[in-house]
């Protein structure tokens, strides 16, 4: 339901971002291109918005442009309503705007994260399309604080209690969180300078979801001494010591392991098995989230549970799942593939798109949506020439096949792997390995501004 524009009483010390700090922060998160364009997520509430006004007074004055997605997750009967309203008031002040709708299932287990996911993949998939690089979000210091918080109930460890960071590196695009540093009665203060009415969410009030009662809770932690600023400062050390051990587990990687354009990965079990067990563990971990497909690590207990296995001394093979893949140790050699039951059912990809969060198909010249599923035990014609390039048997199954028009299965030509020439010739699809998470990305951390 529409508000009115935030109050703030005239003594208070508090006082709106201008335009220059913010300049200043966003310097922190650059370079930009020139006459860049960029996006910003905006459900309507008073942060979103705020920072939604604050990036169309930067953009104008840079000749840039900015496109305000408004997502409309359907979850409650106002909620096409309000993103036409929340429209309406951005397109008065010239702000061009986007009305993403997700179709979200009637009955939802977790319905904070699905929505969350949904709409992540929505924002993420208009950037791709639309070309932009940069994709902002209104994250501020108490949702830092109650980040931590939360992820500290869940016996998270440093990662989880580094937060959110500033930048998060995707394959086509990043997400900017600028204002983790600011508190969100600053944002209101700037909402209210612009005298901009906005939405209330009920479910932020809603004490069915954990975080809502950890938020409710935040205000006797601060009487304790847990305050908002020395939390966040907390989370800015982890984030420290997150990027510490990112790079000690980059480095063990360049040394111990292989990445294959099938979409596997071997690891040197000698060399991984020699190192501080945190940085194995989180090795392990980028690992499985880059052949996974996934954007986020394991959790931390099932992680620990597939490293004692894999280092218990055993003659035998080893074999475990760990966040959608099968991690197989035989002999001197960790092998991190697919999982089969976890590999996309058939679906409809675009050429040039992701499939499975793993490989993009593509065929010259062709438009039309391409049926794909996993290979499995069926037998395919080509798959003798795969054999021949001498890929595991626990890999072949996951490898993404072809449906053609006449009810024919084919393994599209994957980009980078040696084969016969008479395989290569007879493909006219070809895969390449693009999953949406490097083994590395850029250093995790975030400034605390306020």
């Amino acid at each position: 339901m529409p508000g009115d524009a935030p109050q703030i009483e005239s003594d208070t010390a508090i006082t709106a971002l201008s335009e220059d700090e913010f300049a200043t922060l966003l310097d922190k998160v650059g370079m930009f291109e020139r006459n860049t364009h960029v996006a910003v997520g905006c459900s309507g509430g008073p942060d979103s918005l705020a920072l939604t006004l604050l990036l169309a007074n930067w953009v104008a004055r840079r000749n840039g442009r900015l496109t305000a997605l408004i997502i409309d997750h359907g979850l409650r009967p106002e909620s096409a309503d309000e993103a036409e309203q929340v429209k309406k008031w951005l397109v008065e002040r010239s702000v061009d705007c986007k009305i993403l709708c997700a179709e979200l299932p009637l009955e939802i287990s977790s319905v904070q994260e699905t929505a969350r996911s949904a709409r992540y993949d929505l924002m993420g998939k208009w950037c791709f399309a639309e070309g932009v690089l940069h994709l902002f979000i209104a994250h501020h210091s108490e949702d830092q604080a109650e980040t931590l918080l939360l992820n500290l109930t869940r016996g998270s460890g440093v990662d989880g209690l580094a937060g959110m960071a500033v930048i998060s590196e995707r394959p086509q695009y990043r997400i900017l969180r600028p204002l983790l540093g600011i508190s969100k009665v600053r944002l209101e203060c700037t909402l209210a300078e612009y005298g901009q009415k906005f939405i209330k969410d009920p479910s932020n009030e809603s004490r069915k979801f954990k975080r809502v009662r950890i938020r409710e809770a935040m205000s006797g932690l601060a009487r304790e001494g847990a305050t908002v600023v020395r939390l966040t400062t907390t989370a800015q050390r982890m984030s420290h010591a997150r990027n510490f051990l990112e790079d000690s587990s980059i480095c063990l990687l360049a040394g111990a392991a292989g990445i294959y354009p099938e979409g596997y990965a071997r690891l040197d079990f000698a060399r991984w098995s020699a190192a501080p067990a945190e940085i194995s563990r989180r090795s392990l971990a980028r690992l499985v989230m880059c052949v996974g497909g996934k954007v986020y690590m394991p959790r931390s207990e099932r992680l620990m549970r597939c490293y004692d296995a894999l280092t218990a001394r055993s003659k035998t093979p080893i074999a475990r799942t760990l966040g959608g893949c099968r991690v197989i140790k035989r002999g001197s050699s960790i092998y991190i593939c697919r999982e089969v039951p976890r590999v996309s059912a058939l679906a409809k990809v675009l050429p040039n798109q992701r499939w499975d969060g793993r490989f993009f198909l593509s065929k010259m010249g062709a438009k039309k949506p391409i049926k794909v599923e996993s290979l499995g035990t069926k037998s395919v014609e080509f798959l003798q020439g795969y054999r021949a390039a001498k890929i595991p048997a626990a890999v072949r199954y996951a490898l993404p096949t072809i449906l053609g028009l006449d009810g024919k299965v084919f393994v599209p030509h994957f980009i980078g792997v040696s084969m016969q020439d008479s395989v290569v010739k007879r493909s006219t699809f070809s895969a390449v390995f693009q999953p949406l998470r490097p083994l590395s990305g850029a250093p995790f951390g975030f400034d605390v501004a306020d």
